[in-house]
């Protein structure tokens, strides 16, 4: 999505989850077809049902643009403080799993503070990572929430939700999601 598969010596670890989603989409469709069968049940019915979606017809989440150094700046709505946020890259996603997975049984596993210290690079002005990990540390629910719709809807990613009509005719939002239907449609 960013056009970064064009640099010479990128890793996948450094590119963003949506340019990873929309490889995907693309390898897929040059193996398979654009043409994708999901099984969905009809919540009238209950009866689940064959649809197809076209994978071509997916779009790019069209949120707000980033700055030129690819951060999103916003104020945000409980303690009005002014922040640069940043799309994690798809290795600090698998990393932040990573370590959920060894995290102590019992214990909750901080994800949400580990996943804003990753994409918070600046709190008014300031880049000390010591000071924005207090004020991580700070941070109103409701800010930290806002945080999560925003990149929800800002991160440049592909829209993998598609409308299809039911046997009973209603519309139903389903999710292209990355199951063994994408990639093995055949089985």
């Amino acid at each position: 999505i960013k056009g970064k598969l064009y640099e010479p010596d990128i890793r996948v670890e450094d590119l963003l989850e949506g340019d990873v989603e929309a490889i995907l989409v693309f390898l897929r469709n040059t193996s398979f077809g654009p043409e994708m069968t999901l099984n969905v049940t009809d919540p009238t019915t209950r009866k689940t049902f064959e649809t197809t979606v076209v994978l071509d017809e997916l779009s790019v989440v069209n949120g707000q643009e980033p700055q030129e150094d690819g951060t999103f700046k916003v104020t945000l709505p409980k303690s009005e403080a002014t922040i640069k946020l940043r799309p994690m890259t798809y290795g600090e996603i698998m990393e932040i799993n990573k370590l959920a997975e060894q995290y102590p049984q019992g214990r909750t596993v901080p994800k949400v503070t580990w996943r804003l210290n990753k994409q918070i690079v600046e709190v008014n002005g300031n880049q000390d990572k010591g000071e924005i990990a207090k004020f991580i540390e700070q941070m109103p629910i409701m800010d930290s929430k806002f945080i999560r719709n925003f990149m929800d809807e800002n991160e440049p990613r592909l829209n993998m939700n598609r409308v299809v009509t039911t046997p009973s005719g209603d519309r139903l939002t389903v999710n292209v999601g990355f199951g063994v239907e994408f990639f093995r449609p055949f089985f």
